[in-house]
């Protein structure tokens, strides 16, 4: 064999080899691009996921204002109407409230 020969065996041999690396690499690159895809699509659902934990942490405070409000509210009209009441015993029976 001459040199164009060795030449032609080579050319051909440093395709196959570059197409059979092509076929190897190929599924790999497709498999990370689709792995990228899903960690990009997982920190979206964290991004999303916290933000909806600190609203959520927003509207229990709001709530657990309201309960306060609302326990500091019944205290007071709870002490009104025992004032009323009282107040009510102290009088004894009117006879307006007689039947």
């Amino acid at each position: 064999m001459d040199f164009i020969s060795y030449t032609f065996v080579n050319a051909v041999i440093s395709a196959l080899a570059v197409f059979g690396c092509w076929l190897i690499l190929r599924p790999q690159k497709i498999e990370n691009r689709a792995l990228h895809k899903s960690i990009d699509n997982n920190t979206k659902a964290l991004e999303d996921l916290t933000g909806l934990i600190n609203e959520m942490r927003v509207a229990q405070a709001s709530v657990e204002t309201n309960i306060t409000n609302l326990w500091h509210r019944y205290k007071d009209l709870k002490g009104e109407v025992d004032r009323i009441h009282d107040h009510n015993r102290d009088l004894g029976n009117p006879p307006c409230l007689k039947k």
